[in-house]
């Protein structure tokens, strides 16, 4: 008996050379017997890729190589076949340590994959192959996001050449009443990479909803730095809305509205107050003076304005003429 330990793979032989007494040789080994062999202690697993039906989706601001994409069904396939003779086990990870089979041993090239009902996140595929001297090997590993959402999707604002005028009463910096009518629209707090997609859509007071670049009450600058710039002509109220892409090509709407008023629609009646020991009084006479000719000697009274535009404040400039006068 004959100890045998291998080293490099390939084939071997083996015959023996056996002397009788009488000093005659003979080689002896039956390559039928099994003295012959293929020593194989290594697999070549080959390599896996994406099918051609993935859509590494690029979006607004990604690209079709950085493997993230919302597309969660797609073909997983070998891109260099493995070792002739060879089965195989596809295998996928949602983390990169805890593996699970795609079904059984095979020998079919191509796995298909459905992640729809899979949260977003990073997925990774091997295959453990084996050949038909027993040795397995682990293909290298292919992987990908799956991003389904964008997250945040981002506010859509006024840029800070917006002017929110207000009063003190009743208007406020921060209600969208203005009448400011050219402004830039920016989209602040998205998701990395995530930009504007196209124009923005408009719901304008002439009834249009579209997206547009111009219009009779509004001219829509071209996308510069991340801003676009507004010009409105009529008054009224404006709902501006951007289409937000990721680089996943998710998309999402994000709104924001304006009320455009650069008139004071309802601008009221100011008259003489009637009411309490403060009511004006036009005196007059019987035979020249009348109570409604403004002429009196009435020296303290108040004023009354009334019937303005909602939320309107009234200021009371001092006016003098002749002599001196106060308000207060």
């Amino acid at each position: 008996v004959l100890g045998v330990t291998l080293g490099d793979t390939g084939d071997w032989a083996f015959r023996a050379l056996v002397t009788d007494s009488a000093g005659n040789t003979r080689y002896v080994g039956d390559m039928s017997a099994g003295q012959a062999f293929v020593y194989d202690n290594a697999v070549q697993p080959g390599a896996l890729e994406f099918g051609t039906d993935f859509d590494d989706t690029a979006g607004a601001g990604g690209t079709t190589l950085d493997r993230i994409s919302s597309d969660g069904v797609f073909t997983l396939q070998f891109g260099t076949a493995a070792e002739a003779g060879s089965t195989w086990q596809f295998q996928q990870s949602s983390n990169g340590t805890s593996w699970v089979s795609l079904g059984g041993a095979s020998t079919v090239g191509s796995a298909a994959i459905d992640l729809n009902s899979s949260g977003s996140g990073n997925y990774s595929f091997r295959a453990l192959v084996t050949d038909t001297a027993g040795n397995t090997a682990y293909t290298p590993v292919v992987g990908y996001t799956l991003d389904r959402q964008i997250v945040p999707a981002g506010v859509l604002g006024f840029g800070a050449d917006f002017s929110d005028y207000g009063n003190a009463a009743s208007g406020s910096t921060a209600d969208g009443v203005t009448k400011d009518n050219s402004f830039t629209l920016v989209l602040n707090d998205v998701e990395a990479g995530a930009v504007f997609k196209g124009a923005l859509a408009v719901d304008n007071p002439g009834g249009g909803d579209a997206f547009v670049t111009t219009h009779a009450d509004l001219t829509m600058g071209a996308l510069v730095g991340g801003a676009y710039t507004v010009t409105l002509g009529a008054q009224g109220t404006y709902v501006f809305r951007a289409v937000v892409e990721d680089v996943a090509g998710n998309t999402d709407y994000r709104t924001v509205s304006m009320v455009y008023d650069r008139e004071v629609s309802e601008a009221g009646n100011l008259a003489f107050g009637s009411v309490g020991e403060d009511a004006w009084t036009d005196r007059g006479n019987a035979q020249a003076g009348s109570t409604s000719d403004g002429r009196s000697n009435d020296s303290r009274f108040t004023l009354v304005a009334s019937g303005y535009e909602a939320g309107s404040t009234v200021q009371w400039p001092r006016l003098v003429v002749g002599k001196a006068m106060c308000l207060g």
